[in-house]
């Protein structure tokens, strides 16, 4: 009996360190880890771009010092929404699809971004910041998800998912070098990322294996935590973000609150659904808060 444990333990052991079974080569196991990381690298680029550009773009669109937040705050408040929902469909459509549709919609708004840096078109411009939040988002959710899936716990896990953490800052150099190096050509700052995210989408094909779903379909999902999440996190952040360059006027501390109010009901929604975006079993994991 010992030593058919011993025998187990050791067979585990070779598994969770061996290529997994999804990928034909090595060579396709690598482009797949390059392509779950490259959500947290185009967070920094998209961030790291635009950090060293604030100037310039505030001059190209000409806008008031009321707007100039949302240069940054339009990305991460997608973003930070994106992440919340995107984990959980995640788990219950095809990550394959859910990371392609994502590089797509990437592609697209960075896109228009490249049309947008006009005064004519700021809204617009924003937007498509939003946008691509919205999509990089989605990416780190479904990246977590489908490495969590190949990979059993061991060696090579540990090695894999450290990589993904090594991208932001390799990402934050890569923005600021393609920022500085097209600051008098902006337009080519977001059309540059587009060509980039059309080269994850097409990679993305060809590494992503086609993996399994839960036993759910999306009537499971939580819409009704994903709106109070949404409504939550979009207020409260569009509240304070806005506060300072508003000179915190009523309507700012007005949706603070209501975001605050939302966020408390999505923990109260959380504790009653039967499949929770985030499960409150999380907070009583020993070590983890």
């Amino acid at each position: 009996m010992e030593t058919e444990t011993r025998v187990s333990a050791i067979t585990r052991r070779h598994e969770a360190s061996a290529i997994p079974r999804e990928f034909a080569s090595f060579a396709e196991e690598i482009g797949f880890v390059c392509i779950c990381s490259m959500g947290q690298l185009l967070f920094a680029i998209h961030l790291s771009h635009t950090f060293v550009n604030q100037i310039t773009l505030i001059d190209a669109l000409k806008t008031t010092s009321l707007n100039t937040p949302w240069l940054i705050g339009s990305f991460l408040v997608a973003n930070g929404v994106s992440v919340v929902i995107s984990g959980s469909l995640a788990d219950l459509i095809s990550p394959k699809h859910l990371t392609c549709a994502a590089f797509i919609w990437l592609t697209l708004w960075n896109f228009i971004g490249a049309f947008s840096v006009i005064p004519e078109r700021m809204i617009l411009f924003f937007v498509a910041r939003a946008m691509s939040g919205l999509a990089v988002g989605t990416l780190c959710s479904a990246a977590m998800s489908m490495l969590g899936r190949v990979y059993n716990p061991g060696l090579r896990k540990n090695r894999v998912f450290p990589l993904m953490g090594a991208m932001i800052p390799l990402g934050f150099a890569i923005g600021f070098i393609q920022g500085g190096a097209l600051s008098t050509h902006l337009p080519w700052i977001f059309g540059s990322t587009s060509i980039l995210s059309l080269v994850c989408l097409v990679a993305a094909i060809w590494c992503i294996p086609s993996l399994p779903n839960e036993s759910l379909s999306l009537k499971d999902f939580d819409y009704v935590g994903a709106a109070a999440a949404i409504l939550g996190c979009g207020l409260l952040i569009f509240g304070l973000t806005q506060g300072s360059p508003a000179q915190w006027t009523p309507y700012t501390y007005t949706l603070v609150i209501i975001g605050v109010a939302c966020l408390a009901s999505f923990g109260l929604i959380e504790s009653r659904v039967r499949r929770p975006l985030i499960d409150n079993r999380l907070w009583k994991t020993p070590g983890y808060s």
